[in-house]
């Protein structure tokens, strides 16, 4: 997994 596909999901989950 990419750097910026970790991010991505780090900021998903913190959005749910």
């Amino acid at each position: 997994m990419t750097p910026k596909a970790k991010m991505w999901i780090k900021f998903v989950c913190s959005r749910i």
